[in-house]
């Protein structure tokens, strides 16, 4: 389903309904990484399992993301089985009806790190990352291993600030979020694309010429033109100005800023070219956003 704001476009997700009768949102996880969103309730911790251990979970309160440290899991929905061995990360939505079933966990320590936590979006509606329990494979599992075990730890040692674990969750779901990406689109014939992209997301304020961007990729205009059009809906200066506009719309949202600042700030020199553009993309001048009314 799409929900739009004037030119202001962005996927709210699916609806699905779970045993029960309980519906949910879902957003995909690959999109999370550009949402605004609200983390709440997160409980840290290490589990420990014997080998040929198991627990079913009939309706799951949380959604649940999971690092294997040691040992395996396996996992078993409605829609089948799925396998976790170590150094996999395991998202497992709320709601979900679930088996797990531990094997090969020999070691003395933790076998793995599981975080439980709900998640909401601008409208204070909760949501998922998805249908169903989702199997990810890092390419850098030390990293994710320190991260999990820093959250688990903090919260293990009674912290007081849940802030900081929340902030280090952001982070965590963010870099997950960009990976599941990053590795969608190496499979899609607008992949070589991918630098081009990477950099526009990261300094579209500095408003890069297709030329430069296509020389990123070594493909011609012509091609990357094309393949960025397959990729985004849209041709590559008009995702710029989304890019921009959207920036200025949270800043005005802000209240912490003029018109004018907004629009320096979201790379326009021009206040009344900014003005006139915003209200033809938007329906709504950036005055009545300043003031609320968007």
């Amino acid at each position: 389903m799409i929900a739009k704001t004037g030119w202001f476009c962005y996927d709210i997700g699916r609806t699905i309904r779970f045993l029960g009768g309980i519906s949910l949102k879902t957003v995909d996880l690959s999109a999370l990484c550009q949402m605004d969103y609200a983390i709440m309730k997160v409980v840290a911790m290490y589990q420990y399992w014997g080998t040929e251990s198991s627990f079913t979970y009939e309706d799951r309160p949380w959604n649940g993301l999971m690092y294997l440290l040691d040992g395996s899991m396996s996992i078993k929905t409605e829609k089948g089985r799925k396998e976790a061995p170590q150094g996999s990360l395991c998202y497992i939505p709320q709601h979900c009806r679930y088996t797990a079933e531990f094997s090969d966990c020999h070691g003395a320590g933790p076998h793995d790190v599981l975080i439980n936590f709900l998640l909401y979006d601008e409208g204070h509606t909760p949501f998922s990352l998805s249908e169903e329990v989702q199997i990810i494979f890092p390419r850098n599992g030390s990293y994710y291993a320190d991260a999990f075990r820093q959250i688990a730890g903090l919260f293990s040692n009674g912290s007081l600030l849940p802030g900081r674990i929340k902030a280090l969750l952001y982070a965590l779901l963010t870099d997950i979020s960009l990976e599941v990406r990053h590795a969608r689109l190496r499979g899609k014939s607008y992949a070589s694309i991918w630098p081009a992209i990477e950099y526009l997301e990261k300094n579209f304020l500095k408003s890069p010429s297709i030329s430069e961007l296509a020389r990123m990729c070594s493909v011609s205009e012509s091609c990357f033109r094309r393949l960025f059009k397959e990729y985004a809906g849209m041709a590559p200066l008009e995702y710029i100005l989304r890019l921009k506009l959207n920036r200025a719309r949270l800043l005005l949202e802000n209240g912490s800023l003029t018109v004018g600042e907004a629009a320096a700030a979201a790379g326009f020199d021009d206040p009344a070219y900014f003005s006139r553009l915003y209200k033809q993309k938007t329906g709504v001048s950036p005055i009545e956003t300043l003031r609320g009314r968007f």
